[in-house]
């Protein structure tokens, strides 16, 4: 069917492909850091031999996933033959968000010499295609350093595998990059997330204090309230998942408050274990519903304060509803 298209056609359709896989995510360019590596190689020939050595690899990242770059080696059998290798390599990282340390595949193509040593040491030299596949796996040593064991087939290198130790420039990875600066990120006493703010507590623990969220009179669902109320708190909601979205290295406890009903006593007393009992079902509510806003329940526990923490008297009915609120605690891991 494309062949049916004139040339000034295919030429547009070219590069709108090349223009929409610049502005996808996988293949847009940052060039946010380097890195420089060298270690030791053993390698499998085609000609039954083995050869040791040694490469050394200079790279660039091109965005959160690819990495292109220079590689170049040098081996021998320790017998009649060695080599030069040059070789330039785009790298793929695969995306795996909750470790520091990744695999990746990385496509190489280049141009190998041989020199042959015949009799009396004289040397015949011979160019080869060189190219293959390399799989490996990146292991981040702090900032800026790290290691990489790497196991590679190909022609003419039938097999092989290496180690490659090295440090990167402006960041500690792709892929990696990422990750580390994901769980390096806090979150600060001030920070705004619509109308809430983080506050800090007495036991110094950061909090988000979300009292906009309506519950059904005396119990944990919002049965019964209009459309709108109920847009709004799961709007309130999505907003907060995505805040805690961006700081993954958090633990997450939703405390959950209520107001009594009673006046202090034993009427209050009596009605304690109800009271807790619903603000930890209505933390469990907001749990759920972050939840399905993309934050793992893995990070997220409750708990019911009741009446424990008020914030204004309960008959005060100017401000009594910032008893009736959700707290969210966050704990860095």
């Amino acid at each position: 069917m494309i062949s049916n298209f004139s040339g000034n056609t295919k030429k547009y359709l070219f590069a709108l492909f090349i223009i929409l896989c610049l502005e996808s995510p996988l293949f847009a360019l940052d060039f946010n850091s380097g890195f420089a590596g060298i270690g030791p190689e053993i390698n499998g020939h085609s000609r039954d031999s083995f050869s040791f050595g040694g490469d050394l690899t200079l790279g660039i990242d091109l965005n959160k996933y690819f990495s292109a770059g220079f590689k170049t080696a040098f081996f021998d059998d320790f017998d009649s033959l060695s080599a030069i290798e040059t070789l330039l390599f785009l790298r793929y990282y695969l995306p795996l968000p909750k470790i520091t340390n990744g695999p990746f595949a990385q496509m190489e193509a280049g141009n190998v010499i041989y020199f042959e040593r015949g009799y009396h040491e004289n040397f015949e030299a011979f160019p080869s295609f060189s190219g293959g596949l390399s799989i490996g796996w990146h292991f981040n040593l702090g900032e800026h350093w790290y290691v990489e064991p790497v196991a590679r087939g190909g022609y003419p290198h039938i097999w092989g595998f290496g180690v490659t130790a090295g440090i990167r420039f402006n960041g500690a990875g792709v892929n990696q990059t990422a990750i580390v600066s994901e769980q390096e990120k806090e979150i600060k006493e001030g920070d705004v997330i619509d109308d809430m703010k983080i506050i800090k507590d007495d036991d110094d623990n950061l909090r988000l204090q979300v009292f906009s969220i309506m519950f059904r009179n005396n119990q944990a669902d919002f049965a019964g309230l209009s459309d709108e109320t109920v847009k709004s708190n799961y709007e309130t909601l999505r907003h907060v998942a995505e805040f805690l979205s961006k700081y993954k290295n958090y633990r997450i406890i939703i405390e959950g408050h209520a107001n009594p009903t009673t006046p202090e006593g034993r009427a209050r007393d009596q009605e304690r274990n109800t009271i807790i009992r619903l603000s930890e079902q209505r933390a469990h509510k907001v749990l759920e519903i972050i939840n399905e806003f993309g934050v793992s329940y893995d990070r997220m526990s409750v708990v019911g304060a009741g009446f424990s923490k008020m914030l204004a008297p309960y008959n005060d009915n100017e401000n009594n509803w910032k008893n009736r609120r959700v707290e969210i605690i966050l704990i860095k891991e």
